[in-house]
């Protein structure tokens, strides 16, 4: 079984320590239209960050902006 770490949306201090600097108003307005769907997970009414899949989407956006 793989690990994943999941941050809350709601909780700016703690998304910015992993080095997500978009505000939680914005991450919300992506899960609500569908952008990247895949680093999103709602569990319990309540949004969160896939990490594994966020580090994987910065760098697949990093080697196309190369």
């Amino acid at each position: 079984m793989t690990e994943c770490t999941l941050i809350p949306v709601r909780n700016k201090e703690l998304l910015e320590r992993y080095g997500i600097y978009f505000s939680p108003k914005t991450l919300r307005k992506w899960h609500s239209i569908g952008r990247y769907p895949e680093i999103f997970l709602k569990m319990n009414h309540r949004l969160f960050i896939r990490l594994d899949k966020w580090e994987e989407l910065v760098k697949q956006k990093a080697k196309e902006n190369q």
